[in-house]
């Protein structure tokens, strides 16, 4: 009966001696996920940094795309009138010098 106590004594501190490893193991691994967490949100930190610069660079090529549509429609308004300015010099130089 002694031996059979001693025996199970010897499994048991065997068995708390591998539970304590494990638990070590496992404590490890949760700081590697940490430190593998806290990388990961400083990353995500730094792409929303960069996609909120990049979204103001859009919103001001956005911005310039739309002024220049504007100034070539003004200009394409424009069109007939200046060539018709420009037919009407010509048509004043050729009177000018028949004269």
């Amino acid at each position: 009966m002694k031996a059979e106590m001693e025996m199970a004594i010897k499994l048991l501190e065997k068995d708390v001696t591998t539970k304590q490893e494990t638990i070590t193991d496992l404590r490890d691994q949760l700081d590697e996920i940490k430190d593998i967490n806290i990388d990961m949100y400083e990353k995500l930190q730094e792409c929303e940094t960069e996609l909120s610069a990049k979204g103001a660079v859009v919103a001001r090529l956005q911005a310039k795309t739309a002024d220049i549509s504007r100034m070539l429609m003004r200009l394409h308004e424009q069109q007939p009138h200046i060539q018709q300015q420009q037919q009407l010099q010509q048509q004043q130089q050729q009177q000018q010098q028949q004269k």
